[in-house]
């Protein structure tokens, strides 16, 4: 018998589905969680982006025109996705 060259993962999720982690079976590694989009992230890359993140929320609430901006770019996106924005 020949064995996958495809890791072995022990998939958990605490709250019924609504989250959904992995780490390998061998216990390796850190865990990875799973994204809305179906995409896989390590732990190590959600808290960078969260530092990033808040970085951005700091920024936006010292400086007014950095927050307006990026309510600018919201409606934007909002519209863009019910597709009321000319291309």
């Amino acid at each position: 018998m020949t064995r996958s060259s495809e890791p072995a993962f022990v998939y958990e999720s605490p709250d019924g589905g609504k989250t959904v982690t992995r780490r390998r079976l061998n216990g390796l590694g850190d865990k990875d969680v799973r994204s809305n989009r179906g995409s896989w992230h390590s732990m190590q890359d959600i808290g960078v982006l969260v530092d990033v993140l808040a970085e951005e929320v700091e920024l936006r609430e010292k400086y007014p025109a950095v927050r307006e901006a990026w309510d600018n770019y919201q409606l934007l996106v909002r519209l863009a996705k019910i597709g009321e924005i000319d291309q």
